[in-house]
């Protein structure tokens, strides 16, 4: 498993983003939850969430990503990077184990 820590992350629903592709630099990862999308840059015209002190986890292995979505920090998670990286995500609050 690898972890990255952002001190911040900002959050935009998909529906906000229609039209709109090209603005979506510092693109981090989208959820499987309810498909939003975390971007490591605010953009304005989207009216972001800000989220603060979180860890995006990274697994090659389904059986060690499915034993981690148990923990009670999980803001979100994807399967939906399976198919384009061969990778599992879940996103954390805190920043913590």
């Amino acid at each position: 498993m690898k972890k990255t820590y952002y001190e911040s992350l900002y959050v935009v629903d998909i529906d906000v983003l229609e039209g709109n592709e090209e603005i979506a630099e510092g693109f981090v990862f989208q959820g499987s939850k309810n498909w939003d999308l975390y971007f490591l840059e605010a953009i304005p015209i989207l009216e972001p969430e800000l989220l603060k002190n979180v860890s995006l986890w990274e697994f090659d292995e389904k059986s060690e990503f499915k034993n981690n979505l148990q923990n009670n920090h999980i803001i979100d998670y994807s399967i939906e990077h399976v198919h384009e990286l061969n990778k599992y995500f879940i996103l954390v609050a805190n920043g913590k184990d």
